[in-house]
């Protein structure tokens, strides 16, 4: 499927869209096994590293709306993986927190995925690991300042 002569942002443009299909294909399969969407997934990630945040905190990191969050953490309350709570000081602000239940779902996925780049690692030479690695990270960077 290579495409002899094309510039580096067409293989670019070509590739970006197949691979994250697959990836995303691939995550799909052991997130069905917990019942967890991808923005569920998303969420139990983020409030495994942060502990507790607001649910302006977690719509600004989905990029959407609360309005468009609520009905995901409606769903995660009902599955019994988080907990929503009004903040004592500002009765405006909601809190969600990860519960045992949701922890336990996210070492999973996180298990999963790292067993899915492992696999997918195995086609690359550590050398080219690395390059990728240091290439992914320049990407995300110049991104990040970017949407700035």
């Amino acid at each position: 499927m290579k495409k002899r002569n094309a510039k580096p942002e067409e293989s670019f443009i070509r590739l970006q869209p197949l691979i994250i299909r697959e990836v995303i294909k691939r995550q799909k399969t052991f997130l069905a096994r917990d019942m967890v969407s991808l923005p569920q997934a998303i969420i139990l990630g983020m409030l495994s590293a942060k502990g507790e945040c607001s649910m302006n905190e977690l719509a600004s990191y989905l990029s959407c709306t609360m309005s468009a969050v609520t009905p995901t953490i409606d769903k995660m309350l009902k599955k019994k993986v988080v907990s929503r709570k009004r903040s004592k000081t500002d009765r405006r602000v909601v809190n969600v927190r990860l519960l045992p239940k949701g922890r336990r779902i996210n070492r999973k996925i996180d298990k999963a995925r790292k067993a899915m780049t492992t696999q997918i690692f195995r086609a690359l030479t550590e050398k080219e690991k690395r390059t990728y690695i240091r290439i992914a990270n320049k990407i995300y960077e110049y991104l990040k300042i970017k949407n700035k």
